[in-house]
């Protein structure tokens, strides 16, 4: 069962994000790939900051002095593919349930990303923890690009500033959690109202 986050929960996130940063700061989240749809499960913070369980989707927060600016990348929906894949998140449901009034397509990523990065001096992301004999995480990969042409902008593991505030569960994770408690509960109950001398 999948618990929807509306946008009033995660919009005082990233704000919170985002005013932890230093100035022109970014933060680039990457979305789990669609590559076993049967076995998909979101990437946590891009789940924790966006609400949305869409696959491939990118999201991207910049701080300025002009104000905090947040983008939301999502595939297109390709009417051939529809009727094998299934609808892909629309523009205006990804608006609706974010709170990122500024929804793009995937396609258009590269172009973005490139007009903001002579402003950029930090990216975090989500590219986990780096062994040097390990391969390199899919958003590093993507990262790639950006490392090669501006070695200026440093590339960060996005845990270093989110995990300070995830540290604080705001009223819907401890809703969240008092219900898993109160499952757990039931079922212990459960457990040992049926069980009896001799049963193991």
């Amino acid at each position: 069962m999948e618990f929807m986050m509306k946008q009033e929960i995660v919009i005082p996130r990233r704000e919170k994000l985002l005013n932890s940063l230093k100035e022109l700061d970014a933060v680039i989240l990457f979305a789990e790939r669609e590559a076993k749809l049967e076995k998909f499960k979101q990437d946590n913070n891009f789940l924790y900051l966006t609400g949305l369980n869409a696959p491939n989707a990118i999201y991207f927060g910049f701080k300025s002095g002009n104000g905090n600016r947040e983008y939301l990348f999502i595939q297109r929906n390709d009417p051939e593919r529809v009727v094998w894949e299934g609808k892909k998140l629309e523009v205006e449901e990804a608006r609706e349930r974010s709170g990122i009034n500024n929804v793009i397509y995937l396609d258009e990523f590269e172009a973005m990303l490139s007009m903001f990065c002579p402003m950029i001096n930090r990216i975090y992301s989500n590219i986990g923890q780096q062994e040097l004999n390990a391969p390199i995480s899919y958003a590093m990969f993507r990262l790639q690009p950006v490392r090669e042409r501006y070695p200026q902008i440093a590339i960060q593991c996005v845990t270093e500033v989110i995990s300070p505030l995830r540290k604080v569960k705001d009223d819907w994770e401890i809703m969240q959690l008092q219900r898993a408690i109160d499952v757990t509960g039931k079922g212990i109950i459960d457990i040992l109202e049926t069980a009896g001398a001799g049963m193991m």
